[in-house]
């Protein structure tokens, strides 16, 4: 099962931009503390559509928050090298 729960903070603004055939998507980070330590990762977030819009009209940057999830890596090749991303596709965010 590719499920994911994280709590934290909002790292950027909030902002939809449109891409391909004028689908909606959101991209930010979380800031997730480490558990007993003074440490912090900083992990990616995407969401679409609908999903998207509900993050945009109601949270903005340091905003608590926990979402769940699923996790996703993509890749891509600059020049000869290939270049990864893991992230987290949001199905659901709330208030933490």
């Amino acid at each position: 099962m590719n499920s994911v729960c994280l709590s934290g903070t909002l790292g950027k603004e909030v902002q939809i931009v449109e891409i391909q055939d004028g689908v909606r998507v959101l991209n930010n980070t979380i800031k997730v503390i480490r558990p007993r330590s003074d440490k912090f990762d900083w992990i990616n977030v995407v969401c679409y559509e609908e999903t998207a819009e509900y993050f945009a009209e109601n949270f903005k940057q340091n905003d608590y928050v926990v979402i769940q999830g699923t996790l996703k890596t993509r890749s891509w090749i600059v020049g000869e090298e290939r270049r990864y991303l893991t992230e987290v596709l949001v199905w659901q965010i709330e208030k933490g």
